[in-house]
This record gives C-alpha cells, structure tokens and sequence, in this order.
C-alpha cells in the first residue's frame, strides 16, 4: 500500500495539470504514442500541427516496459494516446482510468489481422504449432500494408480530434500511403525469389514481414524466454539443415543466445532494431538484410 502512494499523489498532480492545461484551438495537438516507429506515422500524416512524445525510450524492450509516474503524469496534457497492442498499454489504460484523467486512447493497430504469438518450443526440440499463450503479436508495424491501415486510424482520429487541418492531414495521408504502396511492392519484388525460406533470429519481432513476402522466421527466444540447452540444439540443427549464415539480433535483447547459434553454424550476427524510428527505411534495410542473408546461405 505504501508504495502506491507516490503514484497516487503524482497522478492527482496530473489531472491538476491537465484542468490547467487545456489545449486551445491554435495550438499544435499534444499526441503521446508508444513507440518511435508510431511517431514517424504521427508526424508524417499530421505534419507541424501535431506534437508528439513517445514512452519506450530507445533501446528499453516495450514488453516488459513499465511507465513512470512521471510518464503517466505528461499523458494529462495530451489530446490522444496512440496505442498499438503492447501488453504495458492495457495496464496504463487502468492507472489512467483510476486516476480519472480524461486521455482519449486510439488503437492504431485497429483493424489489422493479428498473428498470435509464436508457439513455444518443448523439450524434445519438437515445436507444436497448436499451442501458443493466447495472446497475438504486437509487432504489426514491420509491415508497409499494416503501416498503411495504422496510418489511415492515425489520421482519422487527428482529423476527429483536430477538424480544422483535416484537409492536410487526409493529403499527407494520401502521399503517405503511395509511398508504402511503392515500398510494399519493391520489397515484394526483392523476396520474391526466396519464398519459403527461413531466416533466424533472435527475438521473433518480423512475423508479419515474414508473412507479407512468404518467408519464415525461426526465433531464438520467444516472450522473453531464453532456450533450454535442448531447443537451442534443435535451433542450431535446423539452421545448419537449411544452411544458414546469419542470426538477426534486436538490441533492445542480450545477444548472446543469438552469438551461440552463429558459432555453432560458423555464421554471424547481424543487428536489426525492429523499434528504429524512420520505420519505412528500416523496412527496406531488413529486405536488403534478409535477401543477403538468404542469397549467400
């Protein structure tokens, strides 16, 4: 009970704030999102009229991230909380509702088919497709067609909360979504070649790039879980069935699992941030990884 108290108290502050710090018509439209990859789509559709924060800081993993007071007090301030299915968001929606702070939260993941979470491996090495936690992947923005649906939520609910730029915010959109369009298809030409193969990494962040260019990805760990000496072989020997070269690791994670599989198959690893802020270069980076990786394996 006692640690509660601090929280408490800083959250009452933060409601204080909030009556104190109204938004007016002119000013720029203070958007909280909850990570970087949400504000590159933020600040593409909404342009100079939007100002926006985000809470994962850089290099922190957003699944066992937990919001500081302070972080829940600056949400008072702002007009919309962009979400996108991290399992911390649920548990601020709570505080934030117990405190009675008046934020508008807007999924921008809404309307995209989800991927449930990849199966655990058992420990005869054999992974049974059938069992999973339940839960589905957050990782929908490392896709340009999920980029395109999260970008539209995006500028629907700045149009709603902002109706006097919504002109601009439907033309930024519209330039937005023809050059996702265009990524969509480039990446799509570059695979094309390697469809059904596997590339390996360390955290499995890539299932719907991997499902958008008809790859497979073969993850290391999964929901934080490093293996067990047995899975890790049975890693190991299918990566050295399908000749692999290259383990991909996010530094958001501890790489050694991933350096103990390019050892064992005498390859190495290869860094991609699936959290990097400019979200579509980033995709063209990981296609460029990938098809080096698979054309030399």
């Amino acid at each position: 009970m006692t640690r509660r108290v601090p929280l408490l108290s800083l959250l009452g502050c933060a409601i204080l704030m909030f009556n104190l710090a109204i938004p007016n018509a002119d000013a720029t439209v203070n958007v909280v999102v909850s990570i970087a990859p949400q504000k590159w789509l933020v600040s593409r559709v909404g342009g100079e009229a939007i100002d926006s924060e985000i809470l994962v800081p850089a290099g922190q993993d957003p699944h066992t991230f937990e919001p500081k007071p302070r972080q829940i007090a600056r949400l008072a301030k702002a007009r919309l909380y962009f979400t996108v299915g991290l399992p911390f968001e649920e548990r601020l929606r709570e505080k934030i509702d117990d405190a009675g702070i008046p934020v508008r939260f807007k999924n921008s993941a809404a309307g995209i088919v989800k991927i449930p979470c990849p199966e655990y491996g058992h420990e005869d090495g054999d992974v049974h497709p059938d069992q999973h936690d339940g839960k589905d992947d957050p990782h929908v923005w490392l896709s340009p067609a999920n980029l395109m649906v999260m970008a539209q939520n995006i500028a629907q609910a700045l149009s709603e909360a902002d109706p006097a730029n919504a002109r601009p915010y439907a033309n930024n959109l519209k330039k937005l979504q023809e050059e996702l369009a265009a990524l969509d298809r480039d990446i799509a030409g570059r695979l094309k070649a390697f469809a059904g193969a596997s590339f390996y990494v360390f955290h499995p962040s890539f299932a719907y790039f991997a499902r958008d260019y008809g790859l497979r990805q073969e993850a290391v760990e999964i929901e934080g879980k490093s293996p067990s000496p047995k899975q890790l072989q049975h890693l190991i020997n299918e990566a050295r069935k399908n000749k692999a070269r290259v383990v991909f690791s996010q530094p958001q994670f501890d790489p050694k699992s991933a350096e103990a599989v390019a050892r064992a198959i005498h390859g190495r690893v290869v860094p991609l941030d699936p959290l990097a802020y400019e979200v579509a270069a980033n995709l063209n980076l990981m296609a460029d990884s990938i098809a080096a990786a698979l054309s030399h394996e």
